[in-house]
């Protein structure tokens, strides 16, 4: 009997030890350089990139899902950290945000800039992309998946919207 009982506890002990182990680098989340407008605008004055903002609020869930689902993506992550300098821009937010030279608040529920951005069309989540000179390309509301974002971003990012139409890189487009 006394055997069965130590058998027990070294499984036990050894079962509460595994669980305490780090994790493994395999399931460390990966995840987009998230900047400010203010980083964001140094950091393009050094080596000048497209700018992308994901407009969220803490109370969307469509939100929090694209920030799971797409933003945490493998794929996702390595094409904007490689292409864009990526903003996460609360709308509610109360802090002010120096954007490129004029001061923006929060007068109310909504920052002046995020209404600024989305065209004062409030829909969480959006997106904007914004060229390298922080003119805007274009503003996208709604969820997307991860196959379609980096297609779209792919299409901002790399000016193809300037030569193509989108149904035409779309028919065409492969990984």
């Amino acid at each position: 009997m006394r055997r069965i009982i130590s058998i027990i506890v070294i499984i036990c002990v050894l079962g509460l030890s595994f669980a305490f182990l780090p994790k493994s680098t395999d399931e460390e989340k990966i995840s987009i350089n998230w900047l400010t407008f203010e980083e964001a605008i140094e950091m393009s004055k050094k080596q000048p990139k497209p700018i992308f903002v994901d407009v969220y609020t803490h109370w969307c869930g469509w939100c929090k899902k694209m920030d799971k689902d797409t933003f945490e993506n493998p794929k996702v992550v390595a094409y904007m950290n490689k292409n864009y300098y990526c903003i996460k821009f609360n709308a509610e937010g109360k802090e002010n945000v120096v954007f490129p030279q004029k001061t923006y608040t929060n007068t109310g529920r909504n920052h002046e800039l995020a209404v600024e951005l989305l065209e004062g069309k409030m829909s969480y989540p959006s997106v904007v992309y914004l060229d390298k000179t922080f003119a805007k390309i274009q503003v996208l509301p709604g969820y997307r998946a991860a196959d379609e974002f980096v297609k779209i971003s792919k299409f901002m990012g790399e000016e193809i919207y300037k030569k193509q139409s989108w149904e035409d890189f779309s028919a065409g487009y492969t990984e």
